[in-house]
């Protein structure tokens, strides 16, 4: 009988088997809201496999909880054929146990990994195998992932990962949860546009909780399929089903009602999924459609300011006219510029200074790292346009500011703090009417909303009624797919 491979020999033999690093990878993370139904399971049918690991030395319910939190991760990520990345470097606090759990489960089979190298700090990459994965493929996503969130502002209790409203701060690569100043929201009042009366901020917290409940509740008894253009591990990217989550949590940064949105969360995000993505959903089956405010942060500034704004409001004709006077001569440039003055003005609205805003713009069109903004072929095109016209980044905030002149003394002052909060508010109202009162299903982006196909006028319409009832004037909506 040949002897067993040690944990060591094995992730030597899987390291040239699998080209792993080519393949999407997300951290490791601990996460405090995974479904009882899956920690059942595997404590179980699982742990058993790695109890020669789990249950010798000290500390073994520490242990099996870092095991269902490493076979969560891989779960997740395995069923979207993404990888887990993680360090071997054991002089790191907190790296030694998980160095022999993950060890311990790539002898079960139940992962194939990638080693990486501490000198070069590339983490080590592991991928869930089918022996895992194949008992969840048929699972509801509330069994896998968490989707039912709890009203922490109605019962005053401490702030956790579970809650519909969560109040963030960050620091660094660090999020950690704070606290709703309760007494100083129960005595700030205001004239909420919605319930067109005087409520105080916390009472409006409550009703946020309890319309978000609601909305998650009715969308979550409707089917939603997505689907992911992934590269597998041969290399090749294919369209792929992979499970979606649509519960919605609103999200406040570093205080009350700043940057206020609604947001699905972790990696089966439906809000993650790209345009192209989202117009694959299905929704009980049937072709979804999407419908956005267009240009909504400047439109909806210039409207709270009693300004009227036509055409298209970012006004890309007016900070680059030459581009417009030939626009059916190269349409790419048209789309390029047209993304870059959109990019551009909103990083305005969003920085509190001209030079944070110069360098933010600067590094999205040429460093790599940060071009996630702009696809290579896109920064290229941008570059090229730009030397030619012999326009730098001051110059080109200089003509948005030019562009907009009645607005312009709102750049460099974190408006969109505000403007997201009113947009997460609106989408929020627009929602309960839709999905809630009508029990249609749908989904917030942002400042869009995805439906099924045939409620897509239905929808169209509703946004167009919630915009103009709080802002006085009509939107610009147009379907996106």
């Amino acid at each position: 009988m040949p002897k067993p491979l040690s944990a060591r020999d094995s992730l030597k033999t899987d390291a040239g088997r699998f080209p792993l690093r080519e393949m999407a990878s997300t951290r490791f993370q601990k996460r405090e809201t995974i479904p009882k139904a899956f920690r059942k399971f595997v404590r179980k049918n699982l742990l058993p496999l790695l109890s020669r690991v789990i249950e010798s030395g000290y500390k073994p319910e520490d242990k099996r909880e870092l095991a269902i939190q490493i076979l969560h991760n891989l779960v997740v990520a395995g069923l979207m054929e993404t990888t887990i990345a993680d360090s071997r470097n054991q002089s790191k606090k907190g790296i030694e146990f998980r160095v022999k759990i993950w060890d311990a489960i790539i002898v079960a089979g139940l992962a194939n990994c990638c080693l990486g190298s501490e000198i070069s700090e590339k983490d080590t990459r592991y991928l869930a195998t089918d022996k895992l994965l194949q008992p969840f493929r048929t699972w509801k996503v509330c069994d896998i992932v968490h989707t039912h969130n709890e009203r922490s502002i109605e019962m005053g209790t401490h702030p956790s990962w579970e809650d519909l409203i969560l109040l963030e701060s960050k620091q660094g690569k660090t999020t950690k949860l704070l606290s709703f100043p309760r007494n100083e929201l129960e005595e700030t009042l205001f004239v909420d546009l919605e319930c067109k009366r005087l409520i105080s901020m916390l009472t409006l917290l409550k009703i946020t909780e309890e319309t978000l409940d609601a909305i998650n509740t009715e969308n979550q008894k409707h089917i939603w399929e997505g689907f992911r253009y992934l590269k597998g591990i041969d290399g090749v990217v294919r369209k792929r089903a992979c499970p979606i989550h649509v519960a919605l949590k609103q999200i406040h940064s570093e205080r009350p009602f700043r940057y206020a949105r609604n947001y699905t969360y972790d990696l089966w995000s439906a809000q993650s999924c790209s345009q192209k993505e989202r117009s694959l959903i299905r929704i009980d089956g049937e072709k979804s459609t999407e419908y956005d405010f267009s240009g909504f942060q400047v439109r909806l500034l210039y409207n709270l300011n009693k300004l009227q704004i036509d055409g298209d409001a970012y006004r890309p004709e007016v900070v680059f006219p030459s581009v417009y006077e030939d626009a059916e001569e190269d349409r790419e440039l048209v789309k390029a510029v047209r993304h870059l003055v959109k990019f551009a003005t909103t990083i305005c609205f969003n920085t509190k200074s001209r030079k944070i805003a110069e360098r933010t713009i600067r590094g999205k069109l040429t460093s790599p790292k940060d071009g996630d903004k702009f696809g290579q072929r896109e920064r290229e095109v941008l570059n090229s346009f730009l030397e030619d016209e012999g326009v730098e980044v001051h110059e080109l905030i200089r003509r948005i500011e030019k562009a907009h002149p009645k607005i312009a003394g709102f750049f460099f002052q974190e408006i969109a703090a505000t403007l997201q909060s009113l947009d997460g508010s609106l989408m929020k109202w627009i929602l309960r009417t839709v999905v809630a009162k009508n029990r249609k299903p749908a989904l917030g982006i942002h400042d869009g909303v995805l439906c099924k196909e045939s409620d897509g006028e239905f929808v169209r319409k509703q946004m167009e009624i919630h915009y103009k009832d709080r802002f006085g004037f009509e939107p610009v909506i147009k379907k996106v797919f």
